[in-house]
C-alpha cells in the first residue's frame, strides 16, 4: 500500500476574485449553480463576486474554492461537508417535494430533528395537517436551549409552510422558536453527531397527537454496554482462552489531549478477504486497572469504522474507538463479533497508559501507521477526542497489526509535549535520536547506525525505507532531547518485517 505524507494548502480566492472586473453575464448554468441549493451557503460577498465572473473557467475555480473552505477536514480525500450537503439536498427532493420548500430548506440547513411530532395542534390548525420538529441547541446560534420549529399546510396541497409568527392567530405553540432565530446565520450543521439515516429518523414513531398527555421527554441515557461485548469480556475476566473464529488485531497509542489528560485510541481490525464485505462487525474493548476501576469501549457506537473499509481488499476492516484514562497499568480485553454468523475473535493484554499531567518534557507513543495525510509538524496540542483516525489536522491509519514487507515503507507518528521555546526566537529546537533493534534468540540488539534528526516543531512525521532491512521482528526506540531545557524523554514501538 502507497502512503503520502503532503502538507494540504488551503488558498481562498475570494478576495482575489473580488477585484475582477464585471464582464460578461454569467452563463445559464453558471446562474443555475449560484440560484441553486448552494444559494443557502453563499454570502453576500461571494455572491456579489460571483456575478462578476467572466469566464467558464473563474466559475470552477470558484466553484473549487467555494468547497474547499467549508471543508472541516482538508486532510482527507473526500469533502465531508459536501458529501453531507449533497446528501440532505437529494433526500429534500425526495421527501419534501423540493429543496425549495420550507421543510427541504430547515432540513439541509439543520438536519433531521431529534423528535418530531404530527398534528401536535390538533386538526384544526390546517386542513393537511401540521408537523414539530424538535432540534438540539446549536452552536453560533442565539439560542441556547432546545428550541422547535412549526409546519402546517394550511390548503392541504401537501406543502408545508414554516410558522413565522404572524401566520397564525395567538401564541405560537409551547416550545416554537420564531425562524428568524434559527435562521440568524444559516450554516450547516453537518459534522454535528446526527443520525445517518435520514428515512430512519424521518418515519420514526413520533410524539403524541393532541389530546393526548405531553410528557417532557427524559434526557437519554448513557449508553449502556452491549450484552454480547460485554459477555466475551467478562469470559477473559475469568480466565478463560480467547476465541479465534474470527481473526483480528489490535493496536494502542495514547496522546495528551487539550485538557492535559492521556487520550487512549484503541484500535482493532478483522481480516476479512472479501471486498465490500457486508457490514455486521461489533468491535468492543475494556480497560481494567490494577485497583479494579473499569473503563468500558463496549457500548455500541464506540467504535467508529475507517472511512475506507468498503474499499479494502484481502485485508483487514479498521475501528477506532477513544477516550481518556487515567495514568496506570491495565488489562485491556477485547475483540469483535459477527452480528450475523456469531463469530468472534478476543484478546487480552498488558496495557501501560502515560500521565502526562505532570508537565515534564515527554512523548506520545509511536504510531506505525499504512496512511498518514496532512501535516505531522502542525498535528501538535489540540483536542484529539472529537474525529476519529485523526490527531490535530493530520489523518492516520495505523498498520494495526504492525506487518510489513520489505515494498513498503515504515510510516512514523508521534508528538512531543510540554518542551520550553527559545525566548529569543519564540522556537522549539528539539534533537531526536532513531535506533532499531533487532529481536535475536528471544532478545533485542542493536541494529545499524543511530540515526539523529533536529526539528523545531512539537509533531514528527517519517517515511523510512524498509528494502535493506532483514526479515524478522523489531523494535524502534526514538529518543527526545528538548535542547532548551536540556531533558529527555523516549518511546517506543515494536514491528514486523516478513519477505
Amino acid at each position: 500500500m502507497r502512503k503520502s505524507c503532503g502538507v494540504v494548502l488551503l488558498m481562498f480566492l475570494v478576495s482575489v476574485l473580488a477585484g475582477v472586473p464585471a464582464a460578461a453575464k454569467l452563463s445559464k448554468e453558471a446562474k443555475k449553480w449560484m440560484n441553486g441549493p448552494v444559494r443557502y451557503l453563499m454570502s453576500k460577498d461571494e455572491r456579489k463576486v460571483y456575478k462578476k465572473l467572466d469566464s467558464e473557467e473563474a466559475v470552477e475555480q470558484f466553484k473549487k474554492e467555494f468547497w474547499e473552505k467549508r471543508d472541516p477536514f482538508p486532510e482527507t480525500e473526500i469533502n465531508e461537508f459536501k458529501v453531507r450537503f449533497e446528501e440532505r439536498v437529494a433526500f429534500a427532493d425526495k421527501n419534501f417535494r423540493s429543496w425549495r420548500s420550507d421543510r427541504g430548506r430547515v432540513f439541509i440547513l439543520l438536519g433531521p430533528p431529534q423528535e418530531r411530532s404530527d398534528n401536535p395542534l390538533g386538526s384544526d390548525i390546517s386542513q393537511g395537517g401540521s408537523e414539530l420538529w424538535t432540534y438540539a441547541a446549536i452552536k453560533g446560534q442565539r439560542t441556547r436551549s432546545n428550541y422547535s420549529i412549526f409546519f402546517y399546510d394550511q390548503d392541504n396541497t401537501g406543502d408545508h409552510d414554516l410558522w413565522v409568527g404572524q401566520d397564525i392567530g395567538g401564541s405560537p405553540p409551547d416550545g416554537v422558536e420564531a425562524c428568524d432565530i434559527v435562521f440568524t446565520d444559516p450554516k450547516l450543521i453537518g459534522l454535528e453527531p446526527q443520525p445517518e439515516d435520514f428515512q430512519a429518523v424521518m418515519d420514526a414513531p413520533t410524539a403524541p397527537p393532541a389530546g393526548q398527555a405531553q410528557v417532557p421527554p427524559a434526557p437519554p441515557a448513557p449508553p449502556t454496554a452491549s450484552s454480547t461485548s460485554a459477555a466475551y469480556v467478562d469470559r477473559l475476566i475469568n480466565g478463560e482462552e480467547p476465541l479465534n473464529d474470527l481473526q483480528t488485531a489490535h493496536s494502542v497509542y495514547c496522546f495528551k489531549d487539550d485538557k492535559g489528560t492521556t487520550l487512549v485510541t484503541i484500535f482493532i481490525g478483522v481480516y476479512t478477504e472479501a471486498k465490500n464485505e457486508a457490514p455486521g462487525y461489533v468491535p468492543f474493548a475494556r480497560l481494567v486497572s490494577e485497583t479494579g476501576e473499569s473503563y468500558s469501549f463496549e457500548a455500541t457506537g464506540s467504535f467508529v469504522p475507517w472511512k475506507g473499509n468498503d474499499k479494502m481488499e484481502g485485508d483487514y476492516l479498521a475501528y477506532e474507538a477513544r477516550g481518556s484514562v487515567p495514568g496506570g497499568s491495565y488489562m485491556i480485553y477485547g475483540g469483535a463479533y459477527h452480528e450475523g454468523d456469531g463469530k468472534a475473535g478476543t484478546f487480552s493484554d498488558e496495557l501501560d497508559v502515560p500521565d502526562f499531567q505532570s508537565g515534564a518534557f515527554s512523548l506520545s507513543s509511536i504510531v506505525v501507521a499504512d496512511t498518514i495525510k496532512g501535516d505531522p509538524t502542525r498535528a501538535g496540542g489540540g483536542d484529539h477526542s472529537a474525529k476519529p483516525f485523526t490527531v490535530g489536522n493530520t489523518t492516520i491509519l495505523p498498520n494495526i497489526d504492525r506487518v510489513y514487507t520489505k515494498k513498503q515503507e515504515l510510516a512514523v507518528f508521534y508528538q512531543t509535549y510540554d518542551g520550553q521555546k527559545n525566548p529569543e526566537t519564540d522556537q522549539y529546537i528539539f534533537r531526536f535520536q532513531y535506533k532499531f533493534y533487532y529481536e535475536k534468540d528471544g532478545r533485542y540488539r542493536p541494529y545499524g547506525k543511530p540515526k539523529m534528526v533536529e526539528s523545531d516543531s512539537p509533531g514528527q512525521g517519517y517515511f523510512i525505507p524498509l528494502a535493506t532491512l532483514r526479515s524478522g521482528k523489531y523494535r524502534l526506540t526514538v529518543s527526545g532531547t528538548d535542547m532548551i531545557a536540556e531533558t529527555k524523554a523516549k518511546s517506543t514501538v515494536f514491528f514486523e518485517l516478513v519477505d
